[in-house]
């Protein structure tokens, strides 16, 4: 289980509230086990998992699996930037997980990215 220092725990609250589904909770511990609890690891193949195996709908299992391993996430929302000509541009969410030393960084399954750094983040931490 990841834990963060005392003064950023308290103000990373919201975002490590546990979640209440057991699929979640069962993913997180499965990937976490295969990455020898290494940060980037797990971030990147619960990532890659999802991207590989989810269908695009709306949901939040897989990065609520975050926060049931003591990580802050944070659903993201915007615009998909793939074609900037194409006038007819689609919303777009993602997961943000905080990461001492590091602030808030981005884990898009739909688009496979990993672990850039946050276009939103309001504290310039990023």
């Amino acid at each position: 289980m990841f834990n963060y220092p005392q003064r950023l725990a308290t103000s990373l609250h919201p975002y490590l509230l546990l979640p209440v589904d057991p699929v979640a909770d069962e993913l997180a511990w499965q990937i976490l086990a295969g990455g020898e609890g290494n940060v980037p690891t797990f971030l990147s193949r619960i990532n890659n998992k999802t991207y590989r195996t989810c269908e695009h709908q709306i949901r939040t299992a897989p990065w609520l699996s975050c926060r049931a391993v003591g990580l802050a996430a944070r659903f993201v929302s915007g615009y998909q930037e793939e074609d900037l000509e194409n006038a007819e541009r689609h919303l777009h969410a993602w997961v943000e997980v905080y990461l001492p030393e590091a602030g808030w960084r981005r884990y898009d399954p739909t688009l496979d990215l990993s672990g850039e750094r946050s276009p939103h983040c309001p504290c310039g931490c990023c």
